[in-house]
């Protein structure tokens, strides 16, 4: 029982992780569309914001390696948990 409820924690932080990569992209599209509109080149503040939200989500980009690592770590932590509840009660 403990380790079906270990496994089907899994998928909503895989949803999670994949609806995050999605947003990520999607957001680094449109501030790149908008970069190159006449009208946001010529203000200097729309220019300054789009700027400091590219550079935003390039850092976001770098961390992103270490947000899934410590996700799938969290899911072995779970899993080896599941496994030690569920070996202690067979033993009972």
């Amino acid at each position: 029982m403990a380790m079906k409820r270990a496994v089907d924690q899994l998928g909503p932080m895989a949803l999670a992780i994949v609806s995050l990569a999605i947003i990520v992209g999607i957001g680094a599209i449109v501030l790149a569309e908008l970069g190159t509109l006449d009208v946001v080149t010529n203000s200097s503040t729309a220019s300054d914001t789009i700027g400091a939200g590219e550079s935003a989500l390039g850092t976001f980009g770098d961390f992103f390696t270490v947000i899934v690592v410590v996700g799938v770590a969290a899911v072995i932590f779970l899993l080896l948990g599941a496994l030690r509840r569920a070996g202690g009660n067979s033993m009972a």
